[in-house]
């Protein structure tokens, strides 16, 4: 009876570790994130031989959209009057530009170079204001931000849905625990059964009394096993459908929103010795 506990109790110690590793998973993070992706315009460098400005900058993943697959396309604006009007984008740049930009955890800085007299022959480099301007996209590939009629098909198979509407969620191993949880409930229900066969035939009452607590014991093994697996399927039904309302709630907000409006992000402005013009931009004036 005690073994048979202990093994009841283990199976609950796992079920614990399984539901609160992803939230532990989450606080012991150091690092803090904001909550909607945000990008700061960091420096901007010239590089006199061979006539290149270095910009820097880095876009911050949010806990909003860190599960969210999406990249940026990031482009280069320029201002020859001190920011009242822009060009762009620039095309003759390189590095940390265009499509398939990443927000990352970290603040990772990015590096455009632009060769200014190759977009503009009359560059001086006078008075300018650089702009750096990240536009959300979905990509054609991505495969884990679908809607909530994707995650409903973890009904049909657990963690199925998940695949469609969870970017690196863990869950492929789901369908196997589940499966294993009702293996076992089965498999306990067989074994309530042959000891109720037993109680049942026993001929001495100690033996009766034996055969009947053990006959108990594994029912409620079998029970608590079976309705934990139907629980945790419920469970993962639900959750993948909300994240698929989400993940379309997401789309309509943010896909083709460029970060530096603050009507679709807040970004936290800051700025190192430079130049601010109207509310959500950022720049830095150069001097040669």
């Amino acid at each position: 009876m005690k073994k048979n506990m202990i093994n009841f109790s283990c199976s609950i110690y796992f079920l614990v570790l399984f539901f609160l590793a992803p939230i532990y998973s989450v606080l012991a993070q150091d690092i803090v994130l904001p909550a909607e992706d945000t990008y700061k315009y960091y420096n901007a460098v010239f590089v006199s031989k061979d006539t290149t400005m270095e910009i820097s900058y880095y876009i911050q993943a949010g806990k909003k959209l860190k599960n969210f697959a999406h990249l940026y396309n990031v482009e280069l604006y320029y201002s020859k009057d001190g920011g009242q009007t822009f060009r762009g984008p620039m095309k003759a740049v390189k590095g940390d530009v265009g499509m398939g930009v990443k927000a990352t955890l970290e603040k990772t800085l990015k590096i455009i170079k632009w060769k200014p007299l190759e977009d503009d022959d009359d560059f001086s480099g006078q008075n300018i204001v650089l702009e750096v301007r990240p536009t959300m996209y979905i990509p054609a590939n991505a495969k884990h931000n679908k809607g909530p009629q994707f995650g409903a098909l973890n009904i049909v198979m657990p963690g199925l849905g998940d695949y469609f509407v969870r970017p690196g969620s863990g869950r492929a191993l789901l369908p196997i625990f589940l499966g294993a949880l009702i293996g076992g409930g089965v498999y306990a229900n067989k074994m309530a059964n042959d000891s109720y066969n037993s109680y049942l035939t026993a001929t001495e009452a100690s033996q009766m009394n034996k055969s009947y607590d053990e006959a108990k014991i594994y029912d409620m093994v079998s029970k608590g096993l079976v309705y934990t697996a139907i629980g945790i399927w419920g469970i993962d039904v639900i959750t993948g459908v909300i994240k698929g309302f989400r993940n379309q709630g997401f789309r309509a907000k943010y896909e083709n929103q460029t970060l530096k409006k603050s009507t679709a992000y807040t970004p936290k402005l800051e700025l190192f010795g430079g130049y601010a013009g109207t509310a959500g931009q950022l720049g830095v004036r150069l001097k040669f």
